[in-house]
C-alpha cells in the first residue's frame, strides 16, 4: 500500500495510527483515502495538530470523514486565519467545507460583506 500512496509504510503507519487514536474507525479512514487519498501521506505532526485545532479549538468532533481535504490545508495560513475572521461574524455555525474551499479572492469578499452587514445590524 505504501507504494501506491507513494509515501513510507513507516509514515502511513503513524498516520493511520494517529487516524485510531482520534477515534476515526478503519472503515473512516479507508472512505477517507478513497475520497481524498492524499489523507494518509501527510506529516503526522502536522495532521495532529489540525486534528487539535479542530477538536479544541473550532469545538468540532473528529468528523473530517465529510471533508478530509480540510487536513490538506495550511494550519496557520488558512484554516486558522478564515476560521477567525468568520467566528468574529458568523460565530460557530460554518461550515468547514465553505470555509476552506472558497479561493482567497471569494473569501475576503465574502467576509468584508458579511462584516459590514454585521455592522450595519448593530447600528
Amino acid at each position: 500500500m505504501g507504494a501506491v500512496t507513494r509515501c513510507s509504510c513507516k509514515n502511513l503507519q503513524k498516520v493511520t495510527g494517529l487516524y485510531l487514536n482520534y477515534g476515526i474507525s478503519s472503515e473512516d479512514i479507508l472512505d477517507m483515502s478513497k475520497r481524498h487519498p492524499q489523507v494518509l501521506q501527510y506529516n503526522p505532526k502536522s495532521l495532529e495538530a489540525k486534528l487539535d485545532y479542530l477538536v479544541e479549538e473550532m469545538g468540532r468532533e473528529v468528523g473530517v470523514v465529510s471533508f478530509p481535504a480540510y487536513l490538506g490545508y495550511n494550519l496557520d495560513d488558512r484554516i486558522k486565519h478564515r476560521f477567525e475572521e468568520k467566528r468574529k461574524v458568523v460565530g460557530e455555525g460554518m461550515t468547514i467545507n465553505k470555509l476552506l474551499s472558497v479561493s482567497a479572492a471569494t473569501f475576503s469578499t465574502r467576509s468584508r460583506r458579511e462584516e459590514a452587514n454585521s455592522i450595519e445590524g448593530d447600528e
